[in-house]
């Protein structure tokens, strides 16, 4: 199941709810839906209502038309592009415009001929992998792709009063649609809301500790909790302490198979961390995710956890593919998940095919690097080539051990990389910056390390905008204006350049407004 937090008094929270469980319906219809789609279905039916006469949605959003009708739209390459989810979750004018560029993009296709089935056909086309340009040209020919946002402008540019709306009727009163509820007690509240938390790794981690602190005192979520407190030692970077959290989730007697799922997750990144008794780690990760699964068969992350890590143990089990192959059906889209499905596959086929030593060594080779058990792969060649006297299967040997050394060190990299692109989406620079320093400093791929020095030129020019609009909102104009100035400067990008140039004549048209006549 899902849990989404809102407001129910007021519209827009009531809208906030509609908007994330669209996401819920989504994930499990596309998996991998692009981003704009992703938000424009969500936007496009969060305005959904139950009336008298059937169920009201696309209702217009104010906030989305001002948005449209000022300044430059994303072109559709944008939208669907590689850097589409930088653009949406960057903040400031860029997330402003790509959710309300996302929402009219889906609200004209829904009212388009062929309305819905046609706007779901290109959306599972794009999931599967078909380009979006391809795509689009297939199921709406009539639409040009470097002309859709200006036809998109001009349909947002009606009257509110005449902006289409979409309803369908409903078979009888909306007060026979039966739908069980329950009240969530306080400490439900509070370990879930500390969980959703954890996702951004900027959130204050005292209000998230307290927020854990409270579920503690009840029976009932304690286990949670205990999860919780692990899941922040381990950003803390903490591992003993996580490892004492995440078994004393585990050994609680309350412990529902969400708290176990996650403390068998939580004990198999300590495993990642921890050299030393790894492998018992992993082993009692393992029976922890056991237990979560014969409690909740359905939970496909508590499967695709359990089949990971059997993975990353070595145990390619025919459990651990059924797993694998079960959580794949849920999850699709996941190349980690993907990666391991094949990893366990190929193995219990040469378990089934009894496979001679020598290419069951090669095989583990493989499936070592390629789970990212660098270290174990460099240690199977090590005693590979103590084991032979041959000379060029020795070069061949050290041939690997180059290649293998290079791919940690290159992964190595593109993990600090992507963990610095989170911060940068978080704001949070001073991670931003650590992450991008070090993937130039370990990157052998030279356009790796370009685009780290890349971001970490653009670090400087993002903290004075944000310094701008923090000055701004304590209404300190001067400051607010020097910041964005400032900002200009260093800007790298004609986008932050624009933004900076609109709020520098914005704060100026101000000033100039408070003179006094003379």
């Amino acid at each position: 199941g899902h849990w989404i937090g809102y407001v129910a008094g007021e519209q827009q929270g009531r809208w906030t709810a509609n908007h994330e469980f669209v996401h819920t319906v989504a994930a499990e219809l596309f998996q991998n839906v692009p981003t704009c789609l992703n938000e424009g279905f969500a936007e496009f039916y969060s305005t959904s209502s139950v009336g008298p006469r059937g169920i009201r949605y696309g209702d217009p959003i104010p906030w989305h038309l001002e948005t449209l009708g000022t300044g430059d739209l994303f072109t559709l390459d944008q939208l669907f592009g590689k850097g589409a989810r930088d653009l949406a979750y960057a903040g400031g004018r860029s997330s402003t415009l790509f959710y309300a560029e996302s929402w009219i993009l889906v609200h004209y296709l829904m009212h388009e001929d062929g309305g819905a089935p046609r706007l779901r056909r290109l959306a599972e086309a794009v999931a599967g992998g078909t380009p979006a340009r391809e795509a689009m040209a297939k199921i709406y020919p009539g639409e040009s792709w470097e002309g859709l946002p200006a036809r998109l402008r001009t349909y947002a540019a009606v009257d509110e009063r005449d902006f289409p709306t979409f309803e369908i009727p409903l078979a009888g009163a909306a007060g026979e649609i039966a739908v069980s509820m329950r009240a969530a007690d306080p400490a439900e509240i509070a370990v879930h809301t500390g969980l959703w938390r954890m996702q951004p790794a900027g959130s204050d981690a005292d209000v998230t500790r307290s927020l854990f602190e409270q579920a503690r005192q009840d029976s009932k979520t304690a286990a949670l909790a205990a999860d919780g407190f692990g899941l922040l030692a381990l950003q803390g970077s903490q591992a003993a302490e996580a490892e004492k959290q995440f078994r004393h989730a585990a050994s609680d007697p309350h412990a529902d198979p969400l708290a176990l799922a996650i403390a068998g997750a939580g004990l198999l990144q300590v495993a990642g961390q921890k050299t030393e008794g790894r492998q018992e780690r992993i082993d009692e990760a393992l029976a922890i995710l056991e237990r979560a699964i014969e409690r909740d068969s359905l939970d496909a992350h508590a499967l695709a956890w359990y089949g990971e890590g059997a993975v990353l143990g070595g145990r390619y089990t025919p459990a651990a593919l059924r797993a694998l192959e079960q959580a794949s059906r849920s999850l699709r889209g996941d190349p980690q998940l993907a990666k391991a499905l094949d990893l366990a596959r190929k193995s219990n086929a040469l378990a089934s095919r009894g496979v001679p030593t020598g290419q069951a060594a090669v095989d583990s080779l493989n499936a070592r690097a390629e789970s990212g058990r660098y270290e174990e792969a460099l240690q199977l060649l090590d005693d590979m080539e103590g084991a032979t006297t041959d000379e060029a299967v020795k070069k061949s040997i050290r041939e690997n051990r180059e290649q293998v050394e290079r791919m940690r060190d290159h992964n190595r990299a593109v993990d600090d990389y992507n963990r610095g692109l989170a911060a940068l989406q978080k704001e949070d620079f001073v991670s931003a910056a650590r992450a991008f320093d070090a993937a130039r400093e370990g990157a052998r791929d030279s356009t790796l390390r370009a685009n780290a020095v890349e971001r970490l030129d653009e670090i400087p020019s993002y903290e004075a905008f944000q310094g701008g609009l923090a000055a701004a909102k304590k209404g300190n104009w001067t400051a607010a204006l020097s910041a964005f100035e400032h900002a200009r400067k260093l800007a790298k990008s004609d986008e932050l350049r624009h933004m900076c140039d609109q709020n520098i004549a914005h704060i100026r048209a101000m000033n100039a407004k408070r003179v006094p006549a003379h």
